[in-house]
């Protein structure tokens, strides 16, 4: 099975729009699965904590210098 990614927003008719270069590669009237992944606040969260973490790990504690300018 081959696997096509993106990223799609329902509409107000409830319908669920693939994105033109997405759709020129499924043939037509082609049977497909459709899996909806929906974020959630906390994933939202460990994200924001892992790129904190990855962003202070770059710094040393000769860095906190600049700190007192």
């Amino acid at each position: 099975m081959k696997a096509l990614e993106f990223e799609a927003t329902i509409g107000d008719d409830a319908n669920l729009r693939v994105p033109s270069q997405i759709a020129e590669q499924i043939p037509k009237a082609t049977h497909v699965r459709v899996i909806v992944l929906l974020p959630t606040a906390a994933e939202d969260s460990d994200w924001a904590e892992l790129t904190n973490k990855q962003f202070l790990a770059g710094y040393d504690e000769g860095d906190s210098l600049y700190d007192a300018v």
